[in-house]
């Protein structure tokens, strides 16, 4: 995601304020699992080169 696109979605969520809020919380949970998700296949990959 380029600078661009991230100052424009801002403007956009700012726009409506609840609808960022329950947007904001959202990504916050996907966030989240990506972050597990990621630790775990790193956690994973350690495994595999051994």
């Amino acid at each position: 995601m380029q600078v661009k696109d991230v100052n424009n979605l801002s403007a956009i969520l700012t726009s409506n304020i609840d609808e960022s809020e329950k947007v904001y919380k959202n990504n916050e949970v996907i966030l989240r699992k990506a972050r597990f998700i990621y630790q775990y296949s790193e956690f994973d990959s350690y495994f595999d080169k051994k």
